[in-house]
């Protein structure tokens, strides 16, 4: 830099984690990384995450996961996916909804507006969120999966968890941290850890 001061120093990596990080900033005001326990999920949601098969963490979450699917336990956990192509995740899944990539971040805000308005909120919170203006929310086939979805993370607060696929925007993310804070998984299903 001292012998070629017009130079600049560039960074680039094809795949990187940087959806996550941005989106727990946005949620936390500072960067963490997500682990989540889904051996404590009763009820999980995917949004456009292939956690069982593509996403980095697959080879930890899948053993977990798979910790509630025992018949012979007499219980079983429930997952929820919602993608835009068929996953290893959705291949496994309970109820599966298809959708493009891009209307996940209005589902997320949908399920943000009504669970954020059913649940006692904290000051750091914020107050219950506005539902998006996105007609497919209203097509009877996603409603209905919505609302199947809410009952269920409503009925399990503390026992649930949500995820999402790190190609989706930071804002996706940070929409998920707070579903997961208002349900009270935090700290249950989902804990953060500092990433420098």
């Amino acid at each position: 830099i001292a012998a070629m001061p017009g130079a600049k120093w560039y960074e680039y990596e094809p795949v990187s984690n940087d959806n996550v990080r941005l989106g727990t900033e946005l949620a936390f005001g500072a960067p963490y990384r997500p682990n989540f326990s889904l051996d404590k999920a009763k009820v999980i949601l995917s949004l456009d995450g292939d956690f069982l098969g593509a996403e980095p963490t697959a080879l930890r979450l899948a053993p977990d996961f798979m910790q509630g699917r025992r018949p012979d336990s007499g219980e079983m956990n429930r997952l929820y996916v919602i993608e835009s192509m068929f996953s290893m995740t959705g291949g496994v899944a309970d109820h599966r909804l298809p959708l493009r990539s891009e209307l996940v971040k209005a589902v997320a805000a949908a399920l943000d507006a009504s669970i954020s308005g059913k649940v006692a909120s904290s000051p750091a919170n914020g107050p219950a969120q506005a539902r998006p203006p996105a007609a497919f929310l209203d097509d009877p086939k996603v409603a209905k999966f919505l609302a199947v979805v809410e009952k269920d993370l409503l009925d399990n607060r503390g026992k649930s968890a949500v995820i999402v696929g790190s190609q989706q925007p930071p804002e996706v993310h940070a929409l998920a941290h707070r579903l997961n804070t208002l349900l009270g998984n935090t700290g249950t299903t989902v804990t953060y850890l500092p990433d420098f």
